[in-house]
């Protein structure tokens, strides 16, 4: 009956069995298994940054240990030298070097009216900055650009319509008894400008050329706006020692920034002469 019964369960104790069997197993594996002490990554994983292909890193190998970086040995770089700031400026021939080509000069003068003051207080578009130039650099032997703004760089005045348009000259006197005989003459281009000479007998202002207008823009050279070496013949012949340039006529806004003036030391025993 007893065997009888455990027949009737023989499947059951079967598989039980079998249950018992996988546990024990199971046991004995866990009892032997040693899991391997954690070590720090290797230098591949370390870069990769991807965990162990184990799993996941333990708690004490998470946080990296800090370490001091090794001192370069590699020389500092060399800094560029601050540049020294530029003087100011005002104007463009200041820093130029040149040899002024004719007579010798002694001095030049401003005389009359006021240089570089607008003559009204009303906008005009054909301002520019109005800059201050000393008046020596009418004879420095150095040509503003072609075109340059009128009151940017040369000496330059301002005569209202209603006033005598002689009221402001240019005296330049030389270092002694010259015979003139041509000039160059960079000036407004809009208008006629008188190049006189002072007669040495008489004292009197006495014309050497007329400076004829070139229409374009700006600051040009006279006779021949694209040749800084063309020259003006002038209608008579004397000895001198000082010259006088002045506006004749134009729009009320004059300036001149190269007066040259040609010719040979004069005998002053000579007397002038005209043609």
């Amino acid at each position: 009956m007893a065997l009888r019964g455990l027949r009737d369960r023989g499947p059951v104790v079967a598989v039980l069995a079998w249950l018992f069997a996988l546990l024990a197993a199971g046991c004995v594996a866990g009892a032997t298994f040693t899991p391997p002490p954690a070590s720090a990554p290797s230098s591949v994983e370390a870069d990769s940054g991807a965990p162990p292909a184990d799993g996941p890193p333990s708690p004490s190998s998470a946080t990296p240990t800090p370490t001091t970086p090794a001192p370069t040995t590699s020389a500092p770089t060399a800094l560029a030298p601050t540049p020294a700031p530029r003087p100011s400026c005002w104007c463009p021939c200041a820093s130029a070097s040149a040899v002024y080509p004719g007579v010798d000069i002694a001095r030049v003068t401003l005389e009359g009216g006021p240089f570089f003051t607008p003559a009204t207080s009303d906008p005009d578009i054909r301002r520019g900055r109005g800059l201050v130039t000393p008046a020596e650099t009418v004879v420095d032997g150095v040509f503003l650009d072609r075109f340059q703004q009128w009151d940017e760089g040369a000496v330059w005045w301002e005569t209202p319509l209603d006033a005598p348009i002689d009221a402001q000259w240019i005296r330049i006197d030389l270092d002694g008894p010259w015979t003139l005989d041509a000039a160059i003459v960079q000036a407004d281009n809009n208008d006629t400008y008188r190049l006189a000479y002072r007669d040495m007998a008489t004292g009197d202002w006495m014309t050497l050329i007329t400076v004829p207008p070139e229409y374009s823009f700006g600051m040009v050279t006279r006779p021949d706006q694209y040749d800084d070496t063309a020259r003006l013949e002038f209608y008579r012949t004397g000895s001198t020692v000082a010259l006088c340039f002045e506006a004749q006529e134009g729009d009320g806004m004059y300036a001149v920034s190269e007066i040259q003036v040609f010719g040979t030391r004069a005998d002053v025993s000579a007397p002038s002469t005209a043609p």
